[in-house]
């Protein structure tokens, strides 16, 4: 193709030749042909050249990097790109045939709009029939860079299409981070661009690719910090401080969710601090509003009574007794947290008790209740109460 193409289509792509086949067919099949499709190959290890050199579609433009994330490889097509307008896909995503020519009707609708982004839907298979349901229904559009920071995301590239131009302002991509590497760019579009909105689901997540980023969890919630760290200012700045504190808390539970306890103690000890408090505050607090003196009683030693612990732990409580229904099946201790049997507890019978399961809640307060407890909290008051503030 040696004329200038309305639109470069960007595909990076690293051991995908399973999916990219899919992606790339969604892609040749627009109504809108006028485009080059480049795709960047951020050294792959697996037959994708093969795949690519079975197509004679000469809008088709393949090159070949070393490995350095996506990212570097985006930024590679970017600086190779020809057409007036850049859409990006993931190598797992797929399109409507109509992605490209409503996006170009949006354009010409709005002389002012520069980013123009798609609904997005995701295949579910329902009786054995597959089925597109919208995933992201957003109407963020026009000068909406508040209402993007306030919620946190627009969309992701494999939905989004903007003027090459809109680069030479932003820049290209940031090659050090892992995780919101799509919030980053659509932050800064939305602070200097007219955003259009297409009202279709035009692009569909295909989420059984594995190995997608959710299986990189520690490193997704280390990117969510700096990314924060990043955008710190200009969240305070547009929508306040207590979003900010909001956001932080949210990263703290990223990592108390993978046990990363010391992690989320940091990250939970900054949006405090952000806030003009101590954890020592907030542990006074919450001692106030649970009631309790000296040991936190958890009722469950299954997943959510490890979490409830590691929870409190993160706030500076100190003493802990677990309890279970029949003791004798039980070991005597966790982590040197003794173990007993509801029927053991008589003495605390004025203490709080944290019911810490979501299967067995209502079997279990009931016992607790035939117990002589009368002062039962449920773990997701505790989990409200620490990680989801409504007073944000």
């Amino acid at each position: 193709m040696d004329r200038q193409p309305v639109f470069t289509v960007i595909i990076p792509t690293y051991n995908r030749e399973h999916f990219l086949k899919r992606t790339v067919d969604s892609i040749l099949s627009q109504t809108f042909k006028d485009f080059e499709l480049i795709i960047v190959d951020d050294g792959s290890t697996d037959h994708t050249k093969d795949l690519i050199d079975t197509y004679e579609d000469d809008r088709i433009v393949y090159f070949y990097k070393e490995n350095g994330g996506q990212n570097s490889a985006v930024n590679v097509g970017l600086q190779k790109a020809r057409g007036e307008y850049i859409a990006f896909c993931d190598s797992d995503d797929t399109w409507m045939p109509e992605k490209l020519e409503k996006c170009m009707e949006k354009y010409q609708e709005d002389k002012e709009v520069k980013v123009v982004y798609t609904w997005t839907g995701i295949i579910k298979t329902v009786e054995g029939v597959q089925k597109i349901e919208a995933i992201r229904d957003d109407s963020c559009e026009g000068w909406c860079y508040k209402e993007v920071i306030e919620q946190g995301y627009l969309t992701s590239p494999s939905f989004l299409t903007c003027k090459k131009e809109c680069f030479d302002v932003i820049g290209l991509l940031p090659t050090d981070v892992f995780l919101c590497q799509d919030d980053d760019l659509c932050f800064r579009l939305c602070k200097h661009f007219k955003v259009g909105l297409v009202r279709e689901i035009l692009g569909v997540y295909n989420f059984d690719a594995s190995g997608r980023i959710m299986s990189h969890k520690k490193r997704c919630a280390d990117d969510y910090v700096k990314f924060l760290d990043k955008w710190s200012n200009e969240i305070v700045e547009v929508c306040g401080n207590g979003l900010l504190v909001k956001r932080y808390i949210q990263a703290s539970w990223y990592y108390m969710e993978i046990d990363e306890v010391n992690l989320a103690k940091d990250t939970y000890g900054h949006a405090c601090e952000l806030e003009g408090r101590s954890l020592e505050e907030v542990r006074n607090e919450l001692t106030r509003d649970l009631h309790v003196d000296e040991e936190i009683i958890i009722y469950g030693t299954g997943y959510w009574g490890k979490k409830t612990y590691r929870m409190l732990k993160m706030l500076g409580f100190q003493k802990f007794i677990f309890v279970v229904t029949h003791a004798a099946q039980t070991e005597e201790a966790w982590e040197e947290i003794p173990i007993k049997g509801i029927g053991e507890m008589g003495f605390y019978k004025e203490e709080s008790m944290i019911i810490a399961s979501s299967d067995y809640y209502d079997e279990m307060r009931k016992t607790a209740e035939e117990k002589g407890f009368y002062k039962i909290i449920s773990y997701m008051q505790i989990k409200n109460m620490i990680f989801d503030r409504e007073d944000l």
